[in-house]
């Protein structure tokens, strides 16, 4: 769920009530304020989340 997310927020053009409804997929509210961390694991491996 949260590959699908990071892939939806870094799409340019996506639609408010997909990006809504993969926050809420997360367990996350639709609407912020949000903090946005950014962690690296040192090696990329599939299956992580990832956004730009």
């Amino acid at each position: 769920m949260a590959d699908d997310l990071g892939t939806l927020l870094s799409s340019p053009g996506a639609e408010v009530a997909a990006v809504e409804g993969a926050l809420r997929t997360c367990g996350l509210p639709a609407r912020g304020p949000y903090r946005v961390i950014v962690a690296e694991t040192g090696s990329q491996r599939a299956g992580l989340a990832e956004g730009r």
